[in-house]
């Protein structure tokens, strides 16, 4: 097969694929607001000052599953009316994943649009966590909102290890270990909720098809082996592969995450600092007395 036509079957099976999953994802998405209304997920954020936070176990309506110092981040935000909420949520997903494919094809980019529309009409919160693989392959720091919201998919800073990326990484920790001091100064009782919240319902499978997929403990591990695979072989349009497969609620929704892998296909990669040898001292040179 020439080089051509292999390229040409290669993006016929890239644009079927895509097809198909954005006409999943759109008529997943039309049955779910037809159930639930618009914002689904958002409303979880909204009303969770209303009651407690950890009150509603994973996968009910308004169950709210994410750190505290999340929580406090939107509690400005849940003083507007919940229409101007809902829709700086679903406005703020649509710019971000249009930003995110920007290198695809207008027709790609669309479909990638269809195929997220689960994310749009829900108003979670994958796609800024796609935003922050993107961001966070340079600032460490970008990784700590996944820390303190879906925790199982932050997986750059195992990236870093892998590559001997330690001021990355220490960044991470640094600013993860800031967010979380000064989260917990003000509402130490709810971290202690949020806790007990995880460790109570660790046993949980909330999300699409859990009975067909292996338990989350074996995804993380194949999510572990592709995040420390793409960081030696420098390719980190992996990472958002291996996110998807970690997602602790699998689902349409998660596929948001893949909207990060044409902006991580134009990464240039550093060397791996584990592979760098050291610069040798020079050697002086020789002189002659005159």
């Amino acid at each position: 097969m020439t080089g051509g036509r292999g390229w040409m079957v290669r993006q016929g099976l890239l644009l079927t694929v895509m097809m198909l999953a954005a006409l999943y994802s759109v008529a997943h998405s039309v049955a779910m607001v037809s159930e639930w209304g618009l914002g689904w997920d958002a409303h979880a954020y909204y009303v969770m000052w209303e009651h407690g936070p950890y009150d509603a176990p994973p996968g009910f309506l308004d169950a709210f599953n994410y750190s505290p110092a999340f929580a406090q981040l939107l509690w400005p935000l849940t003083h507007l009316p919940w229409p101007l909420f809902l829709g700086l949520v679903m406005a703020g997903s649509v710019v971000a994943l249009w930003w995110l494919t920007r290198p695809m094809p207008v027709v790609l980019r669309v479909l990638m649009l269809a195929i997220c529309s689960v994310q749009v009409t829900s108003g979670n919160i994958d796609w800024v966590i796609a935003l922050g693989a993107v961001v966070g392959l340079q600032h460490g720091g970008a990784w700590v909102f996944a820390a303190l919201t879906k925790v199982v998919p932050t997986l750059g800073p195992l990236w870093f290890v892998a590559r001997g990326e330690w001021r990355r990484l220490g960044v991470f920790m640094a600013t993860l270990a800031v967010v979380v001091a000064l989260s917990y100064a003000l509402s130490p009782g709810l971290w202690h909720d949020w806790i007990d919240f995880l460790g109570d319902h660790a046993d949980r499978r909330p999300g699409m098809a859990t009975d067909l997929l292996p338990p989350l403990w074996a995804r993380v591990v194949l999510a572990v082996a592709i995040t420390v695979l793409a960081a030696r072989r420098s390719s980190p349009w992996l990472l958002p592969v291996a996110m998807v497969v970690a997602a602790p609620v699998p689902g349409t929704g998660s596929w948001a995450l893949l909207a990060a892998i044409p902006r991580l296909r134009r990464w240039t990669a550093e060397p791996v600092a584990a592979d760098v040898p050291a610069t040798p001292e020079p050697i002086p040179a020789r002189t002659t007395d005159q």
